[in-house]
Protein backbone atom coordinates (compact mmCIF):
# COMPACT_ATOMS: atom_id res chain seq x y z
CA UNK A 1 0.00 0.00 0.00
CA UNK A 2 1.32 3.29 -1.19
CA UNK A 3 1.34 5.78 1.58
CA UNK A 4 1.08 9.77 1.79
CA UNK A 5 2.30 12.61 4.30
CA UNK A 6 0.43 15.08 5.41
CA UNK A 7 1.64 17.81 8.35
CA UNK A 8 -1.13 18.63 10.46
CA UNK A 9 0.25 21.87 12.58
CA UNK A 10 4.12 20.72 13.47
CA UNK A 11 2.39 17.09 13.42
CA UNK A 12 2.53 14.64 10.81
CA UNK A 13 0.02 11.71 10.17
CA UNK A 14 1.52 8.49 7.62
CA UNK A 15 -2.34 8.11 6.54
CA UNK A 16 -3.30 4.34 6.37
CA UNK A 17 -0.19 2.69 8.27
CA UNK A 18 3.33 3.59 10.26
CA UNK A 19 6.58 3.95 7.94
CA UNK A 20 9.19 1.40 9.06
CA UNK A 21 12.08 4.02 7.82
CA UNK A 22 12.24 5.06 11.45
CA UNK A 23 12.92 1.89 12.42
CA UNK A 24 16.13 1.46 10.51
CA UNK A 25 18.04 4.55 12.07
CA UNK A 26 21.50 3.23 13.16
CA UNK A 27 21.31 0.26 11.05
CA UNK A 28 23.40 -0.26 7.63
CA UNK A 29 22.09 0.98 4.57
CA UNK A 30 22.01 -1.24 1.77
CA UNK A 31 24.20 -1.08 -1.27
CA UNK A 32 22.50 -0.24 -4.16
CA UNK A 33 23.79 0.27 -7.97
CA UNK A 34 21.43 2.09 -10.12
CA UNK A 35 21.26 3.75 -13.12
CA UNK A 36 19.90 8.00 -13.18
CA UNK A 37 17.20 8.52 -16.15
CA UNK A 38 20.05 10.35 -18.24
CA UNK A 39 21.85 7.13 -17.65
CA UNK A 40 24.82 7.90 -15.11
CA UNK A 41 25.92 4.62 -13.38
CA UNK A 42 25.12 5.11 -9.45
CA UNK A 43 26.70 2.88 -6.50
CA UNK A 44 26.09 3.73 -3.08
CA UNK A 45 28.76 2.97 -1.29
CA UNK A 46 31.28 4.43 -3.93
CA UNK A 47 29.63 8.13 -2.83
CA UNK A 48 30.24 7.21 0.45
CA UNK A 49 33.80 5.84 0.21
CA UNK A 50 34.29 9.44 -0.81
CA UNK A 51 33.53 10.75 2.43
CA UNK A 52 29.62 12.30 1.34
CA UNK A 53 26.66 11.89 3.20
CA UNK A 54 24.16 10.92 0.72
CA UNK A 55 20.13 11.96 1.11
CA UNK A 56 17.98 9.55 -0.57
CA UNK A 57 14.42 11.15 -1.24
CA UNK A 58 11.62 8.36 -1.89
CA UNK A 59 9.01 9.49 -3.99
CA UNK A 60 6.83 9.17 -6.80
CA UNK A 61 5.24 11.48 -9.78
CA UNK A 62 1.99 11.65 -8.92
CA UNK A 63 2.36 12.34 -5.36
CA UNK A 64 0.91 15.13 -3.70
CA UNK A 65 2.81 15.62 -0.58
CA UNK A 66 5.98 15.19 -2.58
CA UNK A 67 5.50 18.00 -4.65
CA UNK A 68 4.15 20.32 -2.21
CA UNK A 69 7.85 19.99 -0.41
CA UNK A 70 9.74 20.15 -3.75
CA UNK A 71 10.50 23.67 -2.87
CA UNK A 72 11.93 23.42 0.43
CA UNK A 73 14.17 19.64 -0.65
CA UNK A 74 15.67 22.24 -3.77
CA UNK A 75 16.63 25.05 -1.59
CA UNK A 76 18.14 22.65 0.88
CA UNK A 77 20.33 21.32 -2.18
CA UNK A 78 21.26 24.99 -3.17
CA UNK A 79 22.29 25.81 0.42
CA UNK A 80 24.41 22.74 0.94
CA UNK A 81 26.54 22.03 -1.81
CA UNK A 82 24.36 21.27 -4.96
CA UNK A 83 25.87 17.68 -4.79
CA UNK A 84 29.48 18.90 -4.87
CA UNK A 85 30.26 18.87 -1.14
CA UNK A 86 29.40 17.83 1.81
CA UNK A 87 26.20 15.71 0.68
CA UNK A 88 24.64 14.10 -2.08
CA UNK A 89 20.87 14.56 -3.04
CA UNK A 90 19.53 10.70 -5.20
CA UNK A 91 16.27 11.24 -5.73
CA UNK A 92 14.69 7.05 -5.90
CA UNK A 93 11.02 6.86 -7.82
CA UNK A 94 8.65 4.51 -7.52
CA UNK A 95 6.59 2.91 -10.13
CA UNK A 96 7.47 5.46 -13.03
CA UNK A 97 9.15 5.34 -16.24
CA UNK A 98 12.45 7.27 -17.21
CA UNK A 99 10.50 9.50 -19.22
CA UNK A 100 7.75 10.54 -16.47
CA UNK A 101 10.59 11.08 -14.23
CA UNK A 102 12.37 13.37 -16.29
CA UNK A 103 8.92 15.16 -17.00
CA UNK A 104 8.50 15.70 -13.15
CA UNK A 105 12.12 17.04 -12.61
CA UNK A 106 11.98 19.66 -15.53
CA UNK A 107 8.09 20.55 -13.73
CA UNK A 108 9.64 20.90 -10.51
CA UNK A 109 13.27 22.51 -10.82
CA UNK A 110 15.22 19.06 -9.45
CA UNK A 111 18.39 19.49 -10.02
CA UNK A 112 19.71 16.44 -8.66
CA UNK A 113 19.75 12.92 -10.09
CA UNK A 114 16.62 10.73 -9.83
CA UNK A 115 16.60 7.39 -10.67
CA UNK A 116 13.13 5.67 -11.94
CA UNK A 117 11.18 3.10 -10.71
CA UNK A 118 10.70 0.63 -13.45
CA UNK A 119 13.73 1.47 -15.85
CA UNK A 120 16.72 2.92 -13.24
CA UNK A 121 16.14 0.37 -10.32
CA UNK A 122 14.42 2.44 -8.05
CA UNK A 123 11.46 -0.05 -7.47
CA UNK A 124 13.98 -2.12 -5.76
CA UNK A 125 15.63 0.00 -3.83
CA UNK A 126 12.56 1.46 -2.33
CA UNK A 127 12.17 -2.63 -1.66
CA UNK A 128 15.21 -3.21 0.26
CA UNK A 129 14.69 0.27 2.02
CA UNK A 130 11.35 -1.18 3.17
CA UNK A 131 9.65 2.62 1.99
CA UNK A 132 6.14 2.47 2.55
CA UNK A 133 5.22 6.02 3.20
CA UNK A 134 6.09 8.82 0.78
CA UNK A 135 7.22 10.90 0.50
CA UNK A 136 10.53 9.73 3.14
CA UNK A 137 14.28 11.49 3.07
CA UNK A 138 16.68 9.63 4.65
CA UNK A 139 20.51 10.90 5.90
CA UNK A 140 23.05 8.21 5.67
CA UNK A 141 26.61 8.61 6.85
CA UNK A 142 30.08 7.87 5.08
CA UNK A 143 30.08 4.90 7.20
CA UNK A 144 27.15 3.31 5.53
CA UNK A 145 25.00 4.25 8.74
CA UNK A 146 21.16 5.15 8.00
CA UNK A 147 21.67 8.40 11.01
CA UNK A 148 17.96 10.31 10.16
CA UNK A 149 14.66 10.28 8.35
CA UNK A 150 14.14 14.34 7.84
CA UNK A 151 10.83 14.76 7.78
CA UNK A 152 9.08 16.95 7.22
CA UNK A 153 11.58 17.69 4.60
CA UNK A 154 11.63 21.61 5.21
CA UNK A 155 14.89 23.94 4.90
CA UNK A 156 14.55 24.16 8.73
CA UNK A 157 14.27 20.14 9.41
CA UNK A 158 17.02 19.59 6.65
CA UNK A 159 19.39 22.79 8.60
CA UNK A 160 18.77 20.69 12.19
CA UNK A 161 19.39 17.40 11.52
CA UNK A 162 22.68 18.37 8.78
CA UNK A 163 24.09 20.70 11.85
CA UNK A 164 24.01 17.62 14.48
CA UNK A 165 26.19 15.19 11.70
CA UNK A 166 28.39 18.27 11.25
CA UNK A 167 27.46 19.48 7.84
CA UNK A 168 27.44 23.17 6.87
CA UNK A 169 25.78 25.44 4.17
CA UNK A 170 28.65 24.88 1.21
CA UNK A 171 28.35 27.34 -1.85
CA UNK A 172 27.47 25.61 -5.07
CA UNK A 173 31.24 24.43 -7.35
CA UNK A 174 29.32 25.91 -10.50
CA UNK A 175 26.85 28.34 -8.48
CA UNK A 176 24.32 29.92 -11.03
CA UNK A 177 24.46 33.17 -9.01
CA UNK A 178 26.00 34.73 -11.81
CA UNK A 179 23.90 33.97 -15.05
CA UNK A 180 25.37 36.45 -16.79
CA UNK A 181 29.26 35.45 -16.34
CA UNK A 182 28.24 31.95 -17.97
CA UNK A 183 28.71 30.67 -21.67
CA UNK A 184 28.53 27.28 -23.33
CA UNK A 185 30.83 25.20 -23.36
CA UNK A 186 32.08 23.17 -27.02
CA UNK A 187 33.34 19.98 -26.82
CA UNK A 188 34.37 17.55 -29.65
CA UNK A 189 34.08 15.38 -30.03
CA UNK A 190 31.06 14.71 -27.49
CA UNK A 191 29.90 11.59 -27.28
CA UNK A 192 33.69 11.11 -27.14
CA UNK A 193 35.00 7.11 -27.69
CA UNK A 194 38.74 7.52 -26.80
CA UNK A 195 40.48 9.06 -23.97
CA UNK A 196 40.90 12.66 -25.14
CA UNK A 197 38.44 15.24 -25.85
CA UNK A 198 39.05 19.26 -26.98
CA UNK A 199 37.98 21.96 -25.29
CA UNK A 200 37.08 25.08 -27.35
CA UNK A 201 38.68 28.09 -25.04
CA UNK A 202 39.22 30.46 -27.68
CA UNK A 203 37.13 32.76 -25.93
CA UNK A 204 38.93 32.95 -23.01
CA UNK A 205 40.94 35.91 -21.60
CA UNK A 206 44.24 34.96 -19.21
CA UNK A 207 46.02 31.88 -19.95
CA UNK A 208 44.93 29.95 -17.06
CA UNK A 209 41.89 28.18 -16.81
CA UNK A 210 40.58 25.50 -14.27
CA UNK A 211 38.28 22.74 -15.24
CA UNK A 212 36.44 20.57 -13.35
CA UNK A 213 34.71 17.46 -14.59
CA UNK A 214 32.07 15.79 -12.49
CA UNK A 215 29.22 13.45 -12.45
CA UNK A 216 25.38 13.57 -12.38
CA UNK A 217 25.95 12.13 -8.47
CA UNK A 218 28.47 15.32 -8.36
CA UNK A 219 31.26 13.83 -7.13
CA UNK A 220 34.51 16.21 -9.04
CA UNK A 221 35.79 13.25 -11.10
CA UNK A 222 39.02 15.38 -12.38
CA UNK A 223 40.06 18.79 -11.76
CA UNK A 224 42.67 20.43 -14.10
CA UNK A 225 44.85 23.44 -14.89
CA UNK A 226 45.26 24.11 -18.24
CA UNK A 227 48.06 26.77 -18.60
CA UNK A 228 49.28 28.53 -21.90
CA UNK A 229 46.18 28.30 -24.35
CA UNK A 230 48.20 29.94 -27.36
CA UNK A 231 45.45 28.68 -29.76
CA UNK A 232 42.76 28.59 -27.14
CA UNK A 233 42.11 24.81 -27.61
CA UNK A 234 42.77 22.36 -25.03
CA UNK A 235 43.20 18.57 -24.75
CA UNK A 236 41.66 17.18 -21.70
CA UNK A 237 42.58 13.13 -21.33
CA UNK A 238 39.42 11.61 -19.34
CA UNK A 239 41.24 7.85 -19.25
CA UNK A 240 40.73 7.97 -15.40
CA UNK A 241 36.95 8.56 -15.80
CA UNK A 242 34.42 5.31 -16.60
CA UNK A 243 32.15 5.62 -19.13
CA UNK A 244 28.93 7.92 -18.14
CA UNK A 245 27.74 11.63 -18.91
CA UNK A 246 29.47 14.63 -17.30
CA UNK A 247 29.59 18.04 -16.58
CA UNK A 248 32.29 20.00 -17.52
CA UNK A 249 33.10 23.56 -15.94
CA UNK A 250 35.68 25.78 -17.67
CA UNK A 251 36.69 28.43 -14.59
CA UNK A 252 38.39 31.80 -16.17
CA UNK A 253 40.84 33.88 -13.59
CA UNK A 254 38.16 36.50 -14.11
CA UNK A 255 35.66 34.66 -12.92
CA UNK A 256 34.29 34.02 -16.61
CA UNK A 257 32.74 30.25 -16.65
CA UNK A 258 31.88 27.67 -19.24
CA UNK A 259 29.34 24.95 -18.92
CA UNK A 260 28.72 22.14 -20.90
CA UNK A 261 27.79 18.13 -21.02
CA UNK A 262 29.95 15.37 -22.54
CA UNK A 263 29.09 11.65 -22.98
CA UNK A 264 32.04 9.69 -22.74
CA UNK A 265 31.73 5.67 -24.20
Amino acid sequence: MILFRKVIAVLFLCIGGINTAWTQIGFTAPNFTVVSTHGDTIRLYDILDGGQFVVLDFFFTTCGPCIYFTPEVNLAFEKYGCNTQDVVFIAIDYQDTNAEVQAYDQQHDIQYPSVSGTQGGGNGVVSQYVISAFPTFLLIHPNYKIVDEIFPPTLVVFDTSFATHGIAPEACLTSTAAPAAMQSLVLYPNPVQTSLVTLDLRRVSGDRVTIFVQDLAGRTMLTEVAQGLNDGLYQLDLCTIPEGLYFVTAVAEDGMRWDGRLVKY
